[in-house]
């Protein structure tokens, strides 16, 4: 975060990505896309004497799938829950260590998110992976026309699920959804007071039409939170991590933050997590780059520069002492409170519907269907 409102980072430390072979004395990382500041990256091989061999990849699919082939030794991955819970599931994961971790303590996260983990996923998680960033999904709206935050407010998700909404403003409104199928059913789910992580075929009936109906104007990623910021969409489902990223680069350019962010009563959570694969070749190294990132200090420094929701309470309460954030969590409290209120689930490995399809298809199914 601060790294868009105080500082200007060369393009060339963004680039973490070091083409070496045969380095023993090297950590190997798949990770997201500008999801860790460079500079820790660079603390961290000083003070461990190696070199971070660092991939990026796009979804906690992708990430399976390099994993699942071997042709690299990833040592640390970043994945989603439900994506952790597959390859935990598939034996594609090493326990951890906690014992090697001295910044480690079973009370060291949030309370809602440790919630989570211990009603809402599988048993002995703790033992697969340690969280990095967390948060929800919600909308993201755009403030230029004022009826659009106050729809978005009293419809909730059907804000994103029917155009008609909107009412008189129909055909004045630019709605955007999520691509990646299970994210862009899940509002419906949620809508329609049916389990996120349902594998009934029945609990989708209706799914098509519905989102048919509303002719979406946009299907994206990252875009649709730069689309909302420059004014082309009103409205998309995105996470929680996307408004805080479109914030600060808005505000560090000086462009009007004329957008902002709605959690609906109802909605899906999420975690990524720091694991070990089995195919690391450097364990001790793993850990000790999990016991780095975990450090009050780096997970703050790294929470400043990505955006996404501190998963510590330390670094929580770090944040709420720091006169650079008391507007921000004035302003947004959800930053460090995503789900206070709220009535939230985690996404759940699923491997087959009940009629036998695979889950993955049926749902980029459904979604072809609708963007047809």
């Amino acid at each position: 975060m601060k790294k868009l409102l105080f500082l200007l980072i060369p393009a060339i430390l963004l680039s973490c990505v070091v083409l070496i072979s045969g380095t023993n004395n090297a950590l190997y990382l798949l990770n997201w896309g500008e999801y860790i500041d460079p500079s820790l990256i660079s603390n961290f091989e000083e003070q461990f004497n190696t070199k971070v061999i660092m991939e990026e990849v796009g979804s906690s699919e992708d990430m399976y799938q390099k994993i699942k082939s071997g042709i690299t030794s990833y040592d640390v991955a970043i994945p989603g829950d439900y994506m952790i819970e597959r390859m935990q599931s598939e034996q594609m994961l090493n326990e951890i260590n906690l014992s090697k971790l001295n910044n480690y303590s079973d009370d060291m996260f949030v309370e809602d998110l440790t919630n989570l983990r211990k009603n809402d996923f599988f048993d002995n998680n703790e033992s697969y992976c340690v969280p990095y960033f967390w948060g929800a999904y919600g909308l993201l709206y755009s403030k230029k026309k004022s009826f659009v935050e106050e729809t978005v407010k009293s419809k909730q998700w059907n804000a994103i699920l029917k155009r008609d909404s909107f009412e008189e403003n129909a055909n004045n409104v630019n709605l955007a959804m999520y691509s990646v199928p299970r994210f862009g059913t899940t509002a419906y789910l949620l809508n329609s007071n049916k389990d996120i992580n349902t594998n009934k075929v029945n609990d989708f009936d209706g799914l098509v039409e519905t989102m048919k109906k509303t002719n979406y104007d946009l299907w994206g990623d990252d875009t649709i939170k730069k689309q909302i910021a420059a004014g082309n969409i009103d409205v998309g489902l995105t996470q929680l991590g996307d408004f805080f990223d479109q914030y600060y680069l808005s505000s560090q350019s000086g462009d009007a933050v004329d957008f902002s962010y709605f959690i609906p009563d109802k909605t899906s959570a999420f975690f990524d997590a720091m694991v070990i694969p089995k195919i690391s070749k450097n364990t001790d190294l793993a850990s000790e780059f999990i016991n780095f990132m975990i450090d009050t200090d780096n997970s703050f420094q790294n929470a400043s520069y990505v955006g996404y929701c501190p998963t510590l309470k330390s670094v929580c309460t770090k944040l709420s002492n720091d006169s650079d954030y008391t507007q921000l969590l004035k302003d947004y409290p959800f930053y460090i409170d995503p789900l206070k209120g709220k009535d939230a689930k985690l996404f759940r490995n699923i491997e087959n519907m009940d009629n036998g399809e695979n889950y993955q298809d049926f749902l980029q199914g459904l979604i072809n269907k609708v963007k047809a």
